[in-house]
């Protein structure tokens, strides 16, 4: 097809991180807070959803008995929040957990393993981000975003894009360089009649990155040059 010929691709495909950190601020942004609870007379942590407990209650989750120590507001000293994502049988999980900074994956305690597409986009939701939300295509180890305005024809080259869609590729590469790691393909048709712009856009970034209140919010922005 003529338009794949002249569609335009930006990639940076160096660093496509297996976990990274994350605040106890993030769980908030996900929608949860972390408890420090007693369960069969040890202290240990657990997520619940948002204002749902306090402090000294006790409750049944997954027929096991729980008592509320603390709702945490920071994590203990040496200890960090990390997250990953991994594939299982074609479906992408988000798994978090929290350890000492020295130890590796596996050797503290996990508080979430969940599908990783049905919690992005409760957060994308939750923070109002639309354009993600619409655009969100598919969830693995990676995301992609799709959107379409107008049928396919000629593609315009670099030099000849309007401001808007140079300031999209711009920013988008900002991410990039943020992440590590992304690939964008934009085919921009010009402007229709009604002065609308025409496109065809495909995106992917690290799911991972993605639960990053920052990032998420700098890549809806992005988005909105395309109406």
């Amino acid at each position: 097809m003529k338009y794949a010929e002249g569609t335009l691709v930006f990639e940076k495909i160096e660093n496509l991180k297996k976990e990274r950190k994350y605040e106890i601020r993030s769980l908030r942004d996900w929608g949860f807070d972390l408890l420090l609870v007693w369960h069969q007379e040890k202290l240990t942590y657990l997520l619940q959803e948002e204002g749902s407990r306090k402090k000294g209650e006790s409750f049944q989750w997954e027929d096991e008995e729980y008592t509320v120590e603390e709702v945490l507001e920071e994590l203990p000293k040496d200890t960090s929040i990390f997250a990953k994502v991994e594939e299982r049988n074609g479906r992408a999980y988000i798994l978090v957990e929290i350890r000492h900074v020295k130890k590796k994956w596996g050797e503290g305690t996990l508080i979430l393993n969940v599908p990783a597409a049905e919690l992005l986009i409760a957060f994308f939701r939750k923070k109002g981000l639309d354009r993600l939300y619409n655009y969100i295509e598919s969830v693995g180890i990676t995301t992609e975003f799709f959107h379409q305005r107008g049928n396919p024809k000629n593609p315009l080259p670099y030099e000849k894009l309007p401001a808007g869609a140079k300031d999209f590729i711009k920013r988008t590469k900002e991410i990039f360089d943020l992440v590590g790691f992304g690939r964008l393909s934009l085919a921009f048709y010009g402007k229709d009649k009604n002065k609308d712009s025409k496109y065809r856009v495909f995106l992917t970034l690290p799911t991972i990155d993605l639960f990053d209140i920052w990032i998420a919010e700098k890549l809806n922005n992005s988005f909105r040059v395309f109406k």
